[in-house]
């Protein structure tokens, strides 16, 4: 293995394998270099986000890349390249991407994959909310926004059990601020 192939496998090796079993491992390692360029762009980049030191984590490319595959059932290669390059919107991806690039960056597609993409962008954000040094009430009204946004029902048609998925992690998210609040009062 190559230093990027080896890179991507030792910090997505979950994701590493599950994209090996789809592509065979040459294919994983050709998708060693998007990953590559994504995480200098900070695709695994958190803002916010305060992570206990020595503690192991996915990063957040390999995180959005599992829902993806997993959750939305993507399995076509370029899908899942452009949902690498959508977590580092700045990035410009390879030319064969640009026009699914466009339509996950714009976030108003009709496209399933581009649709799902976003999805999971969501989901791996609401999830790791709790993580983050936002105050309770930011926290909360970041949930009410998403909570009453029409867009992620439009995305939802694509991928309505990863639109499912969405909306419990709100819930989730709601009852630890409701916990939350509680223990601060």
């Amino acid at each position: 293995m190559d230093v990027l192939a080896t890179k991507f496998h030792s910090e997505c090796p979950g994701v590493f394998g599950l994209l090996a079993r789809l592509f065979g491992e040459d294919g994983a390692l050709a998708l060693a270099l998007d990953y590559e360029r994504v995480s200098q762009h900070d695709g695994n980049y958190e803002p916010a986000v305060i992570r206990e030191e020595g503690v192991s984590h996915n990063p957040r490319i390999g995180r959005v890349l599992s829902i993806v595959i997993q959750d939305g059932g993507v399995r076509e290669r370029d899908s899942i390249r452009s949902a690498m390059y959508a977590c580092a919107p700045r990035v410009t991806p390879p030319e064969e991407l640009e026009p699914l690039g466009s339509e996950v960056r714009n976030l108003l597609s009709t496209e399933s994959v581009a649709n799902t993409i976003q999805l999971a962008l969501e989901l791996d954000f609401i999830r790791h909310l709790h993580m983050t040094t936002y105050s309770t009430e930011d926290r909360q009204k970041l949930l009410n926004e998403r909570a009453r946004s029409t867009l992620l029902p439009q995305l939802g048609k694509g991928s309505p059990a990863l639109f499912q998925k969405v909306a419990h992690a709100i819930t989730l998210q709601q009852r630890r601020l409701e916990l939350d609040n509680m223990v601060s009062e």
